[in-house]
C-alpha cells in the first residue's frame, strides 16, 4: 500500500464531500482488485491444485487487509466532520435561569 501524508486547509463545507470521495475511491479501487483476485481463485479451483487455491485465498485476504488499512487512514479526516443533527432537531441555547422541573427538581443553585 502506497500512501502519502498531506496537510491542507479547506473550507469546512468541503470536508464531507472530500470524505465521501475518498471512501468511494478506496472502495472502487479495491473492488476492482477483489474481482480480479476472485477470477484467479476460480481459475485455481478449476485447475485442482490446492496450493494455487490457497495462494489465491491469501491474495484475497490481502485485498481486504489493505482495504481496511486505507479506510483506517481516513479516520482523522472523518473526525473533522461536524456532527449532523437529526432531521427536525432543535438547537437549544444554554440558560442560566434554571427553574424547578415537573419532578420537583431544581437546578441545584440555592
Amino acid at each position: 500500500m502506497n500512501t502519502k501524508k498531506i496537510s491542507m486547509k479547506i473550507n469546512p463545507a468541503d470536508i464531507r464531500p472530500l470524505v465521501m470521495h475518498s471512501i468511494s475511491q478506496v472502495v472502487l479501487r479495491h473492488s476492482n482488485l477483489y474481482a480480479h483476485k476472485v477470477e484467479r481463485l476460480q481459475a485455481s479451483i478449476n485447475s485442482g491444485y490446492r496450493r494455487q487455491i490457497l495462494e489465491s485465498l491469501k491474495e484475497i485476504y490481502e485485498v481486504y487487509d489493505n482495504t481496511k488499512k486505507e479506510l483506517d487512514n481516513l479516520v482523522p479526516l472523518i473526525l473533522e466532520l461536524e456532527e449532523a443533527l437529526p432531521p427536525g432537531a432543535e438547537v437549544l441555547k444554554d440558560s442560566l435561569d434554571l427553574k424547578e422541573d415537573g419532578f420537583g427538581v431544581d437546578g441545584g443553585s440555592k
